[in-house]
Order: C-alpha cells, then structure tokens, then sequence
C-alpha cells in the first residue's frame, strides 16, 4: 500500500513524527520509538495544526497516524501535499476489508491494526523505510 511516487531507501535512521489526539498513546509511541538507534523521533502531536508546525521544522520520513484520531483523515491528505517524500503509517485499523482498502486509496504506506503489537508496528516503520 504506497502513494504512485519512486520507491526510495529513507535516510538512517528517518524522521518520524506522530500523530494521535489520545496522549497515552502520543507519549507512548513516542517514548518506545525514541529509545530505538534506528528512528529519529522529531515530535508527536494531537491536532494537524501541531503535525504542521513540527513538519515545517524538520520535515518527517514517516508520519505514523492514529487513524481513530478525528483529523486523522486530513492529516493524511495534507501532509503528503505539503511534503511529498513523507510516508504514513496508520494505526488503529480495524483489520476488515473496508478499512484496509480505506487506508490504500488514502495513500498510506502501511497500516498497523488494532490488536497489534509495538514490535509489528517497528517491523512495518522499518519495512516502509525499505520501499515495502
């Protein structure tokens, strides 16, 4: 599941920045990716507004989006205009064929579902920074 563009390797180790409006997850992520030498966690935000203004400041490789969030749909949709080379990754999915397809004509690179575990959701991170 990946946007019509060039597949490119990201840089070592990506920018990644998250976005979801429950803070326990926000600060849980956050926590969890930041103690891993491969990611360079450069914010997590609650509102586009806040993903914006962190993106503008260091633009991200990977954008990991919980998609219960309630801007999470236009935060797909502005941040690949603003910064076409961004990958995002979506949380939360529920793992039925509406919402996985949802998530592919959205543009997203990868989706995490619902009862997935941190390790799934570094493997995906990791293997969207791959090209897959």
């Amino acid at each position: 599941m990946r946007r019509e563009q060039k597949v490119r390797l990201l840089p070592t180790p990506p920018r990644v920045l998250i976005v979801a409006d429950v803070r326990l997850y926000r600060e849980g992520i956050h926590a969890s990716l930041s103690s891993l030498p491969q990611f360079s966690v450069i914010g997590a935000a609650a509102t586009v507004e806040e993903a914006l203004n962190i993106a503008t400041n260091a633009p991200p490789d990977i954008v990991i989006v919980d998609m219960a969030t309630r801007q999470s749909l236009t935060v797909v949709r502005r941040i690949p205009q603003l910064f076409p080379d961004a990958h995002i990754v979506g949380f939360g999915v529920d793992e039925v064929e509406g919402e996985v397809l949802a998530c592919a004509e959205g543009g997203l690179a990868g989706y995490i579902p619902c009862e997935a575990s941190l390790d799934v959701l570094v493997m995906r991170v990791v293997g969207v920074c791959r090209g897959g």
